[in-house]
C-alpha cells in the first residue's frame, strides 16, 4: 500500500516552514524516499518528513516563542515603579556629572588651543622678520604668503635665437 507523500511545495505549507529549506533538506539527503515525479516535481514521504522532525500541520509559534528563538530576551519584572523610578534618577544623576565633566574639558582645551594660536601667530612673525629683514610693522601681522619661485633658467644663446617669435609660459625677466 502506498503511503501519502507531499510535493515539496505542500510538505512546506504544511510544515511551516519555506521551499528553500525544503529543498535544502531534500538535497542533503534527509528524505530518502523522496522521488521525481515528472508532474508534481520532487515528492516526499509523510514518514521522511516526520522523521526528519518536521511536524505537520502543527500550530505556528506563539509570539513569545518566536522572541525567545530569535533572541530577543523578555524584560523582568521589577519590584515596582518606585525602584524604577530611583534608578532612573540615579542614571540622571550621573549623567549630568559626565556632562559637566565633558563640558570643563572642553573649555580647558578651548584656552589650550587659543594659546597655541597665540604661539603659533608670534612664531610666524618672528619668522617674518628673520627671512624678510627689515619690513615696517604692517606687514609682519599679515599672514604670511608663499616665497617667490625662483627663475627658470636661461636658454643656451643658440636656441634664444631660434624661440624668437614663440611665446613662453613664464613671463620673461629682464
Amino acid at each position: 500500500m502506498e503511503r501519502p507523500r507531499l510535493s515539496l511545495r505542500a510538505a512546506a505549507d504544511a510544515c511551516g516552514v519555506s521551499l528553500s529549506t525544503m529543498r535544502r533538506h531534500r538535497e542533503n539527503g534527509a528524505f530518502p524516499g523522496a522521488k521525481r515525479d515528472p508532474k508534481a516535481g520532487w515528492t516526499v514521504p509523510v514518514e521522511d518528513l516526520l522523521g526528519a522532525g518536521f511536524r505537520l500541520n502543527a500550530p505556528g509559534p506563539t509570539a513569545a516563542e518566536e522572541e525567545q528563538r530569535q533572541g530577543v530576551a523578555e524584560v523582568p519584572a521589577g519590584p515596582g515603579p518606585a525602584a524604577r523610578v530611583a534608578e532612573l534618577e540615579q542614571d540622571l544623576l550621573a549623567e549630568r556629572h559626565r556632562r559637566e565633566l565633558a563640558e570643563a574639558k572642553a573649555q580647558s582645551l578651548g584656552a589650550q588651543l587659543a594659546a597655541k594660536d597665540e604661539n603659533l601667530a608670534d612664531l610666524r612673525r618672528a619668522m617674518l622678520a628673520l627671512t624678510a629683514g627689515a619690513q615696517p610693522a604692517a606687514e609682519l601681522t599679515a599672514a604670511p604668503t608663499v616665497p617667490a619661485q625662483a627663475p627658470p633658467p636661461a636658454p643656451a644663446p643658440e636656441a634664444a635665437g631660434a624661440e624668437q617669435g614663440k611665446r613662453r609660459w613664464w613671463p620673461r625677466r629682464g
